[in-house]
C-alpha cells in the first residue's frame, strides 16, 4: 500500500470531522476508508461522531421550527403546558 494513502488517527479524526460539516475531496476519502478498515479505534470514533452531528442537527431543526411559530401560538402552547 502507498504511504501517501496511509494516514495518522489525528488526520483521521480532522477528516472525520471535516465529513460532518463539508464534502471530502476523493483522496481524503479514500484514506479515510483506508484507515478505517485498518484502525478500529476511528472507526467507532467515526460511528460516534457521526451519531452526535445527526443529534445536533435534528436539535437544530426543531430549534428553527419553533422559531417560525407565531407568538399567538407560541402563547396558546404555553398556556397548555
Amino acid at each position: 500500500m502507498s504511504n501517501h494513502l496511509k494516514i495518522s488517527c489525528c488526520k483521521a479524526s480532522e477528516l472525520i470531522e471535516k465529513k460532518n460539516i463539508s464534502t471530502l475531496s476523493f483522496y481524503e476519502s479514500i484514506q479515510l476508508k483506508i484507515h478505517g478498515i485498518l484502525c478500529a479505534g476511528c472507526k467507532a470514533y467515526q460511528k460516534h461522531s457521526r451519531i452526535l452531528e445527526d443529534g445536533i442537527k435534528k436539535v437544530k431543526r426543531k430549534e428553527q421550527k419553533s422559531q417560525t411559530l407565531s407568538p399567538k401560538i407560541k402563547e396558546e402552547i404555553i398556556s397548555k403546558l
